[in-house]
């Protein structure tokens, strides 16, 4: 089943709930966005918290009408049709909140030009350093891999360490494990696994022929609980093995699935500490306020905040896509409700990374 669905307010009604000063010559615009994402499959948890977010910015803004079009995609092959319908009905702006293969479903069969197109989720490199209507507001997998590799080389050094990717998304995992087996300076091994055919038998067969002390988990979210399973596994073959996990498997199924196995697993996240951000807490405290729940999917924030970039190009005047981004390449960064975040001359975002242990079924960051 497909999902069309329109959130849209009134500018009588912005003005009446957000009063601003408006000078007399001036027009409210209304900007329409469409969002691409998973709403109804087995990845709507994703899309669905994307969309609370983009209609939690819209009560809580008042520089123009923004009307939302949220079109659901299953799957990769789905991307390109949702993005042709909404383009036949005007939309130019996009937020899309897929993975990489679904974003390199909408480029080779879409080419997509003369709009301005958020992208959430799709971290491969092969997106990166490229001229085009993208904002990537999530790193590529070069920047998390060095981030990775960094701890590695800082904590576990020394420690023999196995690389565990999974085989199903190798726009993902190839440039990872590039940066990877370049730049770890522990002696390490390889094991590829396909995580839709899991199996604790055999996985664990495989890992007692590996000499190894130390691990990480290249596993994409799709793959949360059997990655979950994969961790019993490596603690039953290796009780004191460290382990590592790649920012995607931050999900509320991988910890149930987990369970005590995970206590001391370490992952990083571009989400900051609540005590480090004040606009951080605030944002969570707003969430919950009005819904009732925190966020639980960490790339979902970049929806508010791709929102908040958007607001500044209003509050310049600014509201066709080319203006968009050349000045969002111009800004030299925004101040979001994640931090500071900035992009380089392709609209490749630069963040920090924090890292987080994970204590009794909770995560903590590390100091």
């Amino acid at each position: 089943m497909k999902i069309q669905r329109i959130f849209f307010v009134p500018a009588f009604l912005l003005i009446a709930l957000f009063p601003m000063v408006i000078p007399a010559c001036s027009r409210i615009q209304t900007v329409t966005v469409g969002l691409i994402t998973d709403l109804d499959g087995n990845n709507s948890h994703i899309g669905n918290e994307i969309y609370l977010n983009l209609k939690l910015f819209q009560r809580n803004m008042n520089l123009f009408n923004l009307k939302t079009i949220a079109m659901s995609a299953p799957t990769a092959l789905s991307v390109p049709g949702q993005f042709q319908k909404l383009w036949d009905q005007g939309v130019r702006i996009f937020v899309i909140g897929h993975i990489s293969a679904g974003v390199r479903e909408l480029i080779e069969k879409k080419n997509p030009k003369d709009c301005l197109i958020f992208n959430l989720l799709a971290a491969s490199q092969t997106f990166s350093g490229i001229n085009d209507c993208f904002i990537r507001l999530v790193p590529d997998t070069k920047a998390e891999s060095l981030a990775i590799v960094g701890y590695f080389n800082k904590h576990l050094a020394g420690k023999k360490t196995l690389v565990i990717y999974e085989t199903a998304n190798y726009p993902y995992t190839l440039p990872a494990l590039a940066v990877l087996t370049n730049f770890i300076s522990n002696r390490y091994s390889i094991l590829g696994l396909k995580m839709s055919e899991f199996d604790t038998v055999k996985t664990a067969a495989l890992l007692k022929e590996i000499d190894f002390d130390a691990v990480y988990l290249l596993i994409g979210g799709d793959y949360a609980t059997q990655a979950g399973l994969l961790t019993h596994v490596i603690k039953d073959v290796r009780p004191d093995c460290s382990i590592v996990l790649s920012p995607w498997l931050n999900t509320a199924s991988f910890m149930e699935t987990s369970g005590k196995d995970s206590d001391g697993a370490v992952f990083p996240s571009l989400l900051p500490s609540e005590n480090s951000n004040p606009a951080f807490r605030e944002f969570r405290a707003l969430f919950y306020k009005t819904y009732h729940t925190f966020p639980r999917v960490p790339h979902s924030y970049f929806a508010y905040e791709a929102m908040q970039i958007l607001a500044e190009c209003a509050n310049n005047n600014i509201f066709d896509p080319e203006g968009m981004k050349k000045f969002i390449l111009a800004s030299g960064g925004f101040d979001t409700i994640i931090g500071r975040v900035s992009f380089d001359a392709y609209g490749d975002v630069q963040r920090e990374y924090h890292f987080l242990t994970i204590k009794d079924g909770k995560t903590v960051y590390e100091k």
